[in-house]
């Protein structure tokens, strides 16, 4: 009993003195540092391999840093909101990863200008296939949910892979490579970023039709307007006259790396000037 306690003390010590560590838990229960009671006897860290004595018991999974989406404009963000998460993902018929490396949380899947093909598949289960044609600044968000086969054995839950994913930053076979698209936010969305010679130096009034006031958090989001990247949420509140688009209905997507992102539609009129807030909640996917 003495043996035990002075384990438990020496444990709860080193849960004092451990740091918080940032990143992506996998598996069906979710837990940081604490107690960890495995095959083996009882220890503390980030995970154990075992029952884990968190928030729930449960098979614990395993932890994977955070990774920041790449600073470059030139990619398309493509969401892989797909159930079952561990389902394989195929690019051009290679394997790169499982849906949930790619759902957000930590990253998404980036790809450069040209056309792909998406398969998503599983033991088990029926598998689905998309056509993905990448351009500067677009997001691509896939939500699927695989049928099961009747009669056939599913893949269990922690069936994946070792050494996924292979990276996070795709582009075409060498021989089928597109000509790179012109990076950065859509010109035609944003009249500020056109050029200034040529329309004077002042964007004409009524330019875009209708104006947004986009207010939006957090300040390093990324906001897509009908699939076109036009700028971060910081950048975008600075414009005094609002995001200039033509009258009409657009569907805006705000999307940042750990958060869950939020699409909402607005109608505007010829002349009008509408304010739209977003703010993201925390988790990972696609509201």
């Amino acid at each position: 009993m003495r043996k035990t306690m002075l384990a438990l003390a020496i444990a709860a010590a080193a849960l004092a003195a451990a740091p918080a560590v940032a990143g992506h838990w996998h598996g069906r229960s979710w837990f940081g540092w604490g107690f960890g009671i495995g095959p083996v006897g009882i220890g503390v860290g980030p995970a154990w391999w075992g029952a884990g004595w968190g928030p729930g018991w449960g098979p614990t999974g395993w932890y994977e840093p955070a990774v920041t989406a790449p600073a470059r404009t030139d990619l398309t963000a493509v969401d892989t909101d797909v159930e079952p998460e561990h389902a394989r993902v195929l690019l051009d018929g290679e394997l790169i990863g499982v849906a949930d490396d790619f759902d957000g949380s930590p990253g998404f899947l980036y790809l450069e200008p040209g056309h792909y093909t998406l398969e998503f598949t599983l033991q088990g289960y029926a598998g689905e296939t998309v056509e993905v044609d990448a351009a500067a600044g677009r997001y691509v968000p896939i939500k699927l949910e695989l049928k099961r086969i009747p009669g056939e054995k599913a893949a269990p839950w922690y069936d994946r892979p070792k050494g996924l994913p292979v990276g996070r930053v795709f582009g075409p076979p060498p021989v089928a490579a597109a000509v790179a698209a012109r990076p950065g936010p859509d010109p035609s969305l944003r009249p500020e970023l056109r050029d200034r010679a040529a329309m004077g130096a002042r964007p004409p009034a009524g330019a875009g039709g209708a104006a947004l006031e986009l207010r939006v958090t957090p300040a390093n989001a990324a906001v897509y307007i009908d699939g076109r990247l036009v700028g971060t949420a910081a950048e975008l509140g600075r414009l005094e006259r609002g995001l200039a688009v033509p009258a009409g209905r657009h569907r805006i997507d705000v999307v940042a790396p750990g958060l869950a992102a939020k699409g909402v539609d607005v109608d505007v009129t010829e002349g009008q000037r509408q304010q739209v807030v977003v703010e993201l909640d925390g988790g990972a996917g696609q509201s």
